[in-house]
């Protein structure tokens, strides 16, 4: 298959949507299929063609300029911008055979891609509370149930739920449950030990995934004579600026600029290494998806502590695999995480239990198989008629 791949946002940014289309596209392209993925280029410290494995990557920046040209209509090139760019890419390219939507917004465009080459769209959304955004419940209807998706996949019945309820049909809508590559975060046992209690946070920094509050859960570990030290992995977008802001003042209010490291700079292929020199990793969040940086740290044979919210439950779905707590209660926080500290057994347990749990249910390569068929079946059903493909 030739599929055309539509993401906001790729490796190395990182992320959990940009995790998932990344395994994806390599997935696909060591498989044997001609995969491109188009997206954004704009600030991002890598090639604008390149080369993951197999897959092609294109990052597009041309709109950039169309965008700043005085002569054009500002709301036109906000939302069609893209649209020259990836004309010409997909010409020089080829027809795909499927076109491949990793978001909302990618969605929008894939439509016209789509409807213009008389092709298939299959998405996949990982945006978790969208109603709750501008216009939101006009957005989620739109892409749910009004855009010519094709087939929906979505990576946890938290996700699959969503898309039902705001209209996705069910004979379209796929439940195929995100995968990780085990051997990227193998570890060989847990992290050496130096006196310290060393907690990970990884994920996008923004008020639904609670850094501040483990900031203040760190403070009352600190206060009750534990060793331990907070780093955050992820950065701030431009959205969530002020709430960065507010995070580091917290830190130097608290008296905690020693024991709490922020990294911006990661990639997704440098976040092994951050999950080996810890000894527990946490997800606070609010609201999760899934959670796929909780199975990066299970697959790296690390305890977790998360929040008892519903996307992270298919993850820990059992107290033996990892701790769920109520995720606005700092007191149950720093209790469970200084139990962890001071139990070694524990935590050895939580890990072993963790690891085996991740191998057998959120497999990689069943995920490939699973959603390779899924486009195949999709390209072989399809029929373009009605469609007019005349440009």
């Amino acid at each position: 298959m030739r599929v055309l791949a539509l993401a906001p946002a790729y490796h190395p940014l990182i992320g959990g949507a940009e995790s998932y289309i990344r395994t994806i596209a390599t997935g696909l392209a060591a498989r044997g299929h001609d995969v491109l993925v188009a997206t954004d280029g704009d600030r991002v410290p890598a090639p604008a063609d390149d080369l993951d494995g197999q897959a092609r990557i294109r990052r597009l920046v041309a709109y950039r300029e169309l965008l700043d040209d005085p002569t054009k209509l500002r709301w036109e090139q906000m939302q069609f911008s893209t649209a020259e760019e990836l004309a010409a890419l997909v010409d020089d390219w080829g027809t795909p055979d499927v076109v491949f939507a990793n978001s909302h917004e990618t969605a929008v465009l894939g439509s016209m891609v789509a409807m213009t080459y008389g092709r298939p769209l299959v998405a996949n959304f990982h945006e978790q509370q969208p109603e709750r955004g501008p216009l939101g419940r006009g957005r989620a209807r739109l892409v749910y149930a009004t855009l010519p998706v094709n087939a929906l996949v979505a990576g946890s019945r938290f996700y699959y739920e969503k898309a039902i309820a705001y209209g996705s049909p069910v004979e379209t809508t796929h439940h195929i449950p995100h995968g990780i590559e085990c051997e990227r975060f193998a570890t060989e046992g847990p992290r050496r030990p130096d006196g310290r209690f060393v907690i990970v946070l990884s994920g996008r920094i923004a008020p639904r995934k609670q850094q501040d509050f483990m900031v203040r859960v760190l403070a009352r570990l600190v206060a009750g004579g534990l060793d331990a030290h907070l780093v955050i992995a992820g950065r701030a977008h431009s959205s969530d600026l002020t709430y960065h802001e507010r995070l580091l003042v917290l830190v130097k209010e608290l008296e905690l600029s020693d024991r709490v490291t922020l990294r911006q700079d990661l990639a997704l292929d440098d976040m092994p290494e951050v999950y080996r020199e810890c000894d527990v990793v946490v997800q606070p969040s609010l609201a999760e998806g899934l959670g796929l940086a909780v199975l990066e740290a299970m697959a790296a044979g690390r305890p977790t502590v998360v929040s008892d919210v519903s996307g992270l439950r298919e993850v820990i779905s059992d107290p033996h695999i990892g701790l769920r707590l109520p995720p606005r209660a700092e007191g149950a926080w720093a209790e469970a995480l200084a139990q962890l500290a001071a139990d070694e057994r524990l935590r050895a347990r939580l890990a072993a239990n963790a690891l085996s749990t991740v191998r057998r249910e959120f497999n990689v390569r069943r995920m490939l198989e699973q959603t390779e068929r899924l486009l195949e079946g999709v390209r072989a059903a399809w029929s373009p008629d009605g469609f007019d493909t005349d440009r």
